[in-house]
C-alpha cells in the first residue's frame, strides 16, 4: 500500500498476543497480524512486524516507559472489555488515539486514530477516482484482517446500518451480504427484542456503555428464529462513531437453559406434591422439608428447619438413628433403610420408615430421607406383606433391583431406579436393552435353560410355588460384568399375560469371597504354590489319564528347624517362599508344584522322562546357590524323583521311589548344610555383636588349655574348645541391645536366659555338633541347683559345661562392657574364690587359679 493511500486509512489495526515470563508476568506482546496504516502510524511502514515482539520492533523506547505500556495492555488482554490508552509522546511522531479491546483471554486488538486533523501528517493531493480506490483497499484490507483471525460473526454497524461484516454473518443470517448493508439491522432482530438493542447501541454510542453483552432473537433469510449473544464495543470508524460486534448463535444453549427451568419446575411440582415426606439433612439438621414432612411431624416449617434431626426421633430409637447415619456419612453409603418412631408435636408417636440417599446439598455431602408413616404396617404387618405389590413405592428406593418382566409380549414392564447403582444405567435404557445386552452368553445360554424348566412347570401347575433362584452375570455400562443373584417368580397379570417378577441383587463381593475361598482350599497361604488337596486330586487325574511320561518330583527343604530355632518362625517363613520363588522361576507351562508338608514340596512334570530330570535339578540347585540367602541361612533342598511311564504304575508306587530317593540325597546334604548354615548363624553373632567373637575365642582357648591340665582326650578336648567356641551362640535369637544394658526388667532377663536353650536347639541338629549341644545346654548350671534352665547340681553338670561356666564367668568380669568398667584380674580370682562350691565347680576353680591365669589372660 503507497503512502498516499494509508494516509486516508481512518484506523490503524492490529491483533496481538500477550507474551509472560517464568513467573507469569506480562513482559512483552507479539504482533499476530496488522493493517498498513498501523505500520505506518508507529512510523514502520517498510519494516516486517508480524511474529515479533513489541520490544523488537521499539527497541529505543525506554525500558520502564515501555513496561508501564504493556501492563496497560495486559489488564485489558486479561481481564476483556474495553480501554482508552494514553501513549507517552516519546512512542510516536504524532498523537494519536488508542482503543484497545478484548474478546479472548491474552490476545486484544489495538486501534489507532487521529487526535484531530490539524495534527495529522501532510496529505498530498488525490483525484475522486483515487480516493474511491483507497476507500475500496482500505474496507478489503480492514475486513481480511477480521476474517482470517475471529471465528465468530463479525458486524461494524454506523448509524444503524452494516457496514462491514465478514462470511460468518451470512452464514448466521443466511442474508446474503447486499441484502445486509442495504436494511437496517434493527429489521432483523425480533420485535420483542428490537427496542431494548436500539437503547443499548445508542447508550454506547453515547459513552454509557464502554462494552456490552446482549442476547437477543432475529429472524434468519429462511424465516427461522435464532438465538444470538452479541459482544459489543464502540469503535471509530472512518471518522464517525460506529459498534464492533461479535455475533454467536445460541440458540441450543437457550433451549437447554429452556428445558432445565421445565425439569426444575417439574422436580419442584413433585417435591411439593409428593406422597411422601422429604427432608434433606446435613450435619445432622434439617435443611429442606416438604409440605408433607411439614404435615406428617405436626410442626411448621420453621420449627423443622435448622432443628436437629434426632429431636423428632422417639428417645429409645435416637442412638440407633443416629448411629446409622453417622455409618452412612463417614462409610460412603449411598443408599440405606430404616425403621424408627417419629413424635409429633402433639405427642402421637407413630412408625416412620426412612430410605437415606447420599446426596450433595449446596456443594456437600447430604443425605437425602424419603419418609413414609408405616404405622398401619406395624399393625398390620402380615396383611402388608400379603399384598406387597400394592406398595411398589417401597421398591423405588431398594439396594436391589426390583423388575417386572411381561413374558407373554417379550418386554420390561418395570425396572426400579436401583439399576443405575448397579449397572450404572438409567431405566430407561435398561427398559430398552435385549437380553443378549443385558447378560453375559453363559449367563444368558443358562437363564434360558432355566426359565424354560420352569415355564413349563408354570404352565402345568400355575398354582404351585415356582420361585427360584439364579446367579448369573449382567453388563455394566463400562462393559464391565458384575455378579448377580436373580430371585424370580412366575404369574399370570390382570391380562392374563405371563410375568416375570424378580429381585436383582448384587453379588460381586459374594462372588469374590467364594473365589478367595475356593482358592485358598487349594493353594498353600503362606508360599501361594497348590496345596495338598490340590495335589491328591491332581494325582487322581494323572492316575487316569495317559499323559505319559510323568515325572515326580519331592523336594525336602533343608535346615528349616534349624531356621526357626535360630531366627524365628518369621525367617523360617521367609526360607520357604523365597524356595518356593526359585522352584517357580525353574517351573515350565504344564509343571505343577505343591507344599505337602511343613518343609517338603511335590513337582509334577508331565511329559518328562529321565534324560531331563537331572539337568532340570541341576538348574534348580544352581538358582538355590545363586539366589540371596535368607537371615544368613544357606538355600538347601534335597531332591528324590521317579518317573510314571505307565499306566500300570501307580502314583503311590512313583511316590515311595521317589521318597526313597530323596532321603538317600538328604543324608548326605542336610547335615552339611546344617553345619554350614550353623557357621553363618554364629557369624552373624559376630556381626551384630562383634565382643562375642573375641570373648567365645578366648573361653575357647581357655577351656582347652584346663582340659589338657585334666588329661583329656584329644576327642575331648576339640569337643571341649569348640564348645568354648560356640556356647553362646543361641544369643542370636536374642535383641542385642539387650546385651548393652545396665538395667535389665525382669522379663528382659528371662529373654537372656533362654540363650542356653536355643543354643542347645541350634545345635543338636546337625551331627557335627549334637555332642556338644548338652554343654552348651547347662553351662549355665550352677553347683548348687540353682542355675538354669534345669536346675542341676554337681556331678550332674557334664564337666565341660562347668569348665565353660568357670571360665565364661572370669573373661566376662575382666573385660570392659558397654555399661561398667572390667574388674581386675585379682578382683575377679576373689569373686571366682568367693562362688566356688555354690555357682561354680571348687575343683574346676582352683586348677583354673593356679595352672592356667599364669597364661595372661588376653
Amino acid at each position: 500500500m503507497n503512502n498516499t493511500r494509508d494516509q486516508y486509512l481512518p484506523v490503524g489495526i492490529a491483533y496481538q498476543e500477550m507474551v509472560y515470563d517464568s513467573k507469569g508476568s506480562p513482559c512483552d506482546f507479539i504482533f499476530l497480524q496488522t493493517n498498513s496504516a498501523f505500520k505506518e502510524m508507529i512510523g514502520l511502514s517498510d519494516v516486517p512486524i508480524v511474529g515479533k515482539r513489541f520490544s523488537e520492533v521499539m527497541p529505543d523506547i525506554q525500558e520502564d516507559i515501555r513496561q508501564e505500556f504493556i501492563w496497560k495492555f495486559a489488564d485489558v488482554a486479561l481481564r476483556g472489555g474495553t480501554r482508552i490508552i494514553d501513549v507517552p509522546p516519546a512512542m510516536m511522531q504524532y498523537p494519536y488515539n488508542v482503543c484497545e479491546y478484548s474478546f479472548e483471554k491474552n490476545r486484544f486488538w489495538t486501534n489507532l486514530t487521529y487526535s484531530s486533523n490539524e495534527q495529522r501528517p501532510p496529505l498530498q493531493e488525490m483525484n475522486e477516482h483515487n480516493k474511491l480506490k483507497l476507500s475500496a483497499a482500505k474496507s478489503e484490507e480492514n475486513y481480511h484482517l477480521l476474517l482470517d483471525n475471529v471465528s465468530e460473526a463479525i458486524v461494524i454497524a454506523q448509524d444503524g446500518y452494516v457496514k462491514l461484516c465478514n462470511y460468518a454473518v451470512e452464514d448466521l443470517t443466511k442474508f446474503s451480504q447486499s441484502h445486509l448493508f442495504s436494511v437496517p439491522f434493527y429489521e432483523m432482530i425480533a420485535a420483542p427484542d428490537r427496542e431494548r438493542m436500539r437503547t443499548n447501541h445508542f447508550k454506547q454510542m453515547r459513552g454509557e456503555r464502554e462494552g456490552s453483552f446482549s442476547r437477543f432473537r432475529i429472524y434468519t433469510a429462511n424465516g427461522e428464529l435464532r438465538w444470538i449473544a452479541m459482544k459489543s464495543v464502540r469503535i471509530n470508524w472512518e471518522g464517525k462513531l460506529a459498534s464492533l460486534n461479535f455475533l454467536s448463535d445460541i440458540t441450543e444453549q437457550v433451549r437447554t437453559e429452556e428445558a432445565l427451568k421445565i425439569s426444575e419446575e417439574q422436580f419442584k411440582f413433585i417435591f411439593e406434591n409428593a406422597a411422601e415426606a422429604i427432608l434433606i439433612v446435613q450435619d445432622y439438621r434439617i435443611r429442606i422439608a416438604n409440605p408433607v414432612a411439614i404435615n406428617l411431624s405436626g410442626y411448621a416449617e420453621r420449627e423443622l428447619l435448622h432443628t436437629d434431626v434426632h429431636r423428632f426421633i422417639y428417645y429409645e430409637d435416637r442412638k440407633g438413628s443416629f448411629q446409622i447415619y453417622r455409618k452412612q456419612v463417614n462409610s460412603g453409603l449411598k443408599h440405606f433403610k430404616a425403621e424408627f418412631r417419629v413424635m409429633k408435636k402433639n405427642g402421637e408417636i407413630i412408625w416412620a420408615q426412612a430410605n437415606g440417599v447420599a446426596v450433595k446439598w449446596e456443594g456437600r455431602e447430604a443425605i437425602q430421607y424419603f419418609i413414609n408413616d408405616i404405622t398401619e404396617q406395624k399393625k398390620a404387618e402380615d396383611a402388608l406383606k400379603a399384598s406387597e405389590m400394592k406398595y411398589r413405592l417401597i421398591t423405588e428406593f431398594a439396594s436391589d433391583v426390583i423388575w417386572v418382566y411381561n413374558h407373554t409380549r417379550q418386554c420390561v414392564t418395570y425396572l426400579s431406579p436401583s439399576i443405575a447403582h448397579l449397572r450404572g444405567i438409567s431405566v430407561k435404557t435398561a427398559s430398552l436393552m435385549s437380553l443378549e445386552e443385558t447378560f453375559s452368553p453363559d449367563s444368558l445360554s443358562l437363564l434360558r435353560r432355566t426359565m424354560a424348566q420352569k415355564l413349563a412347570a408354570f404352565l402345568e401347575h400355575p398354582d404351585v410355588s415356582n420361585t427360584f433362584i439364579c446367579e448369573v452375570q449382567q453388563y455394566r455400562v463400562d462393559g464391565s460384568l458384575v455378579w448377580t443373584e436373580l430371585s424370580i417368580r412366575l404369574r399370570y397379570n390382570t391380562a392374563h399375560e405371563i410375568e416375570v417378577i424378580g429381585v436383582t441383587r448384587n453379588i460381586e463381593e459374594r462372588k469374590k469371597a467364594e473365589k478367595s475361598v475356593l482358592y485358598l482350599s487349594y493353594h498353600d497361604q503362606l508360599t501361594g504354590l497348590y496345596n495338598r488337596r490340590f495335589y491328591d486330586e491332581e494325582l487322581k487325574r494323572i492316575e487316569s489319564s495317559e499323559n505319559y511320561p510323568v515325572t515326580l518330583v519331592l523336594a525336602d527343604v533343608n535346615g528349616l528347624k534349624l531356621t526357626n530355632d535360630a531366627f524365628g518362625h518369621h525367617a523360617g517363613d521367609e526360607l520357604l517362599i523365597r524356595i518356593s520363588q526359585v522352584l517357580k522361576e525353574e517351573s515350565r507351562t504344564g509343571d505343577i508344584i505343591a507344599r505337602v508338608g511343613g518343609d517338603e514340596f511335590v513337582l509334577l512334570w508331565p511329559k518328562t522322562d529321565e534324560t531331563v530330570v537331572e539337568e532340570r535339578l541341576a538348574r534348580i540347585h544352581h538358582a538355590l546357590l545363586s539366589a540371596n540367602s535368607v537371615n544368613h541361612t544357606v538355600l538347601s533342598v534335597s531332591f528324590g524323583w521317579a518317573v510314571k511311564h505307565s499306566k500300570e504304575q501307580t502314583m503311590r508306587t512313583i511316590f515311595t521311589d521317589a521318597e526313597n530317593n530323596m532321603y538317600q540325597h538328604k543324608l548326605f546334604e542336610g547335615n552339611s548344610m546344617r553345619s554350614k548354615t550353623i557357621k553363618m548363624i554364629s557369624n552373624t553373632l559376630y556381626e551384630k555383636l562383634p565382643s562375642e567373637e573375641k570373648h567365645a575365642r578366648r573361653v575357647s582357648k581357655l577351656c582347652a588349655a584346663i582340659g589338657e591340665r585334666l588329661n583329656m582326650d584329644t576327642n575331648d578336648i576339640n569337643e571341649l574348645r569348640m564348645a568354648g567356641l560356640l556356647h553362646d551362640i543361641g544369643k542370636i535369637t536374642i535383641e542385642e541391645n539387650l546385651f548393652r544394658k545396665e538395667n535389665l526388667t525382669e522379663s528382659e532377663w528371662t529373654r537372656i536366659r533362654l540363650h542356653p536353650e536355643k543354643g542347645y536347639h541350634i545345635l543338636k541338629l546337625s551331627n557335627e555338633f549334637m555332642n556338644i549341644s548338652q554343654f552348651i545346654l547347662c553351662h549355665h548350671e550352677r553347683i548348687d541347683g540353682r542355675g538354669y534352665p534345669l536346675g542341676l547340681k554337681g556331678k550332674e553338670i557334664p564337666l565341660p559345661a562347668r569348665i565353660i561356666s568357670v571360665v565364661g564367668a572370669f573373661d566376662e568380669m575382666v573385660t570392659d562392657k558397654p555399661y561398667r568398667r572390667k574388674m581386675t584380674q585379682e578382683a575377679a580370682v576373689e569373686e571366682l574364690k568367693k562362688n566356688a562350691g555354690t555357682q561354680f565347680d571348687a575343683e574346676i576353680v582352683n586348677l583354673f587359679i593356679s595352672d592356667i591365669i599364669e597364661l595372661n589372660h588376653e
